[in-house]
């Protein structure tokens, strides 16, 4: 895959390869690489979309009322992450936290006071 690491097209490769290599059947196996290439498929404007649109989610009325939680982890230190993010305000929050059975519930009632 190295001789095709930086073409962008097809032609492209086969010009490149003209002058390197020859043997029967070689242009169409450059396409049915480079067609099957994933930076290839991910640049196609051709293809219809995989996934469907995203959709709007409706504006809190106030801050707080609805919320982001997330909890990402392990790291490599073994910490986990909790992220909190308000769809208001956009505004986020993280907390460390050293292990997965903290009690969260506790966490997020203190917060809330």
């Amino acid at each position: 895959m190295l001789v095709l690491s930086g073409h962008q097209w097809i032609v492209k490769s086969k010009r490149f390869l003209r002058d390197l290599v020859w043997f029967p059947g070689k242009d169409r196996m450059v396409e049915e690489v480079v067609k099957g290439w994933l930076p290839c498929e991910a640049t196609n404007h051709d293809l219809k979309p995989v996934c469907e649109p995203l959709h709007m989610s409706l504006l809190p009325l106030v801050p707080w009322q609805d919320l982001s939680l997330d909890i990402c982890g392990p790291f490599p230190s073994g910490d986990y992450l909790l992220v909190v993010t308000d769809y208001f305000s956009r505004y986020t929050e993280v907390e460390i936290f050293r292990s997965i059975s903290t009690n969260l519930t506790e966490f997020l009632q203190a917060r809330n006071t």
